[in-house]
């Protein structure tokens, strides 16, 4: 059904009626005013997204509700009839099972025929699934059958994704259809001598439909990824795609790495406190840092110039704040070795712990109301380790609840070792705010 009746349209008066009453009145009584059917009311206002107070939870099913149910039921989702009937999903299945209302699992031969018959002609699953009254998951099953999905993949040689474009549906769907019917890919099968040679002197010479039946075994795609990778192209798109030209790109990302300068410790250091702090990275080997102070943002751009990196740096008006990143997978496969357990004897070895805890400070630092500095973090193990990095640093502290305290004792010489931008940063978010 579409909204008629009898063959008559909608007008926007009885559009604009059913908008208006639907939503506190019953659809019997629409019905009768507007001189069309229940039926016809509970579809248009479903097709309109109008939702009535007088279905749902708790309210009796009508007559003309259940022949809704009984005709859509078995072969429509739950959750459209639903949508139909201004009812949620859990009340249609319940009041369907209460009728003993079932979803039809099986198809007869003479519904498979009339799937196939209808297919040629419109191409449409689910008006067929509708015209028919079967579900739309045994209409595809029909349609992507065994014999077709074979002819489709080793007769016409299509990948997945074209036969999933050519058919209707997606690639995962006939990706499952063709493990279900052990059609296997000859991804699996290796390739013989015999078949290497004949690609290899027929494949820039002879049309397609030739080259098929040269290799009988072998689809058009399982014979155009064999020839990429002997170095074989018929187009530019192919070429594109080689082992040669993504051997030439390898060798001049290569060329091109940025080196990062190592011999930085220092800098280092404070790139890794910072890092550990209010800075990110990402799995594409960015490194960078967001944050409201412009101070704050021009040092670790700096630091990240230092190390040799190439930085770039953005103002997010909206939200007022600065970004700085830069990329290198170097730095990042360095700062996930850090991660792994290296960190302490890193900074303890080679490193500066005071550089480390100076960008630890200005991500997560702050001042106390009784003038002492903090280091915050939700993280109960960043908290044992900035703890004991400062414990070892001679610094009286004490670990508390999502922060690091330095006694009032140890304030002054925590200052006189570090010199960091801000120097308390409860401050410097009221002032920029």
């Amino acid at each position: 059904m579409d909204g008629k009746m009898g063959g008559k349209n909608w007008s926007r008066r009885e559009k604009d009626i059913l908008k208006l009453k639907y939503p506190k009145k019953s659809a019997e009584v629409l019905a009768e005013e507007l001189g069309r059917s229940k039926y016809s009311i509970y579809i248009k206002a479903s097709e309109m997204g109008i939702k009535s107070e007088k279905c749902g939870f708790g309210v009796k099913w009508s007559e003309e509700e259940i022949e809704i149910l009984r005709e859509k039921y078995p072969f429509k989702p739950a959750s459209e009839v639903a949508d139909v009937l201004n009812r949620s999903v859990k009340s249609v299945k319940s009041k369907a099972e209460s009728l003993e209302v079932k979803k039809k699992r099986k198809l007869n031969e003479v519904e498979k025929v009339d799937i196939r018959r209808l297919y040629k002609k419109e191409g449409d699953m689910e008006s067929i699934a509708s015209e028919v009254k079967v579900p739309l998951d045994l209409v595809r099953k029909v349609i992507c059958c065994k014999e077709k999905l074979e002819k489709l993949y080793k007769e016409r040689g299509l990948t997945q994704k074209e036969i999933a474009g050519e058919l209707g549906v997606n690639q995962p769907y006939i990706s499952e259809r063709m493990r279900e019917y052990g059609i296997t890919t000859e991804a699996c099968e290796p390739w013989s001598e015999k078949e290497e040679k004949i690609l290899i002197e027929s494949y820039l010479k002879v049309p397609k439909g030739k080259l098929l039946s040269l290799l009988p075994s072998r689809s058009w795609s399982a014979i155009k990824a064999k020839a990429l990778k002997l170095g074989l192209t018929r187009l530019a798109e192919e070429y594109r795609k080689s082992e040669r030209v993504k051997e030439k790109l390898r060798s001049l990302a290569e060329k091109n790495t940025i080196q990062v300068n190592f011999k930085e410790k220092n800098t280092l250091s404070y790139v890794l406190g910072v890092m550990d702090g209010d800075g990110f990275h990402d799995k594409k080997h960015t490194i960078g840092l967001e944050v409201i102070s412009k101070e704050f943002a021009d040092k670790f751009y700096k630091a990240l110039q230092k190390l040799n990196l190439r930085p770039g740096r953005g103002t997010r008006k909206n939200r007022k704040l600065e970004t700085v990143w830069a990329s290198s997978k170097q730095l990042i496969d360095w700062y996930e070795l850090m991660n792994s357990g290296e960190r302490e004897k890193w900074l303890k070895e080679e490193g500066d712990e005071w550089k480390y805890i100076e960008g630890r400070y200005e991500s997560d630092g702050s001042i106390r109301s009784g003038g002492s500095p903090c280091i915050c973090s939700t993280d109960e193990e960043e908290l044992e380790f900035i703890y004991t990095l400062l414990s070892n640093l001679e610094i009286e502290c004490s670990k508390q609840k999502q922060m690091v305290y330095v006694y009032h004792s140890s304030k002054d010489e925590f200052f006189e070792n570090i010199t960091p931008i801000i120097k308390n940063r409860d401050n410097e978010s009221k002032v920029r705010k």
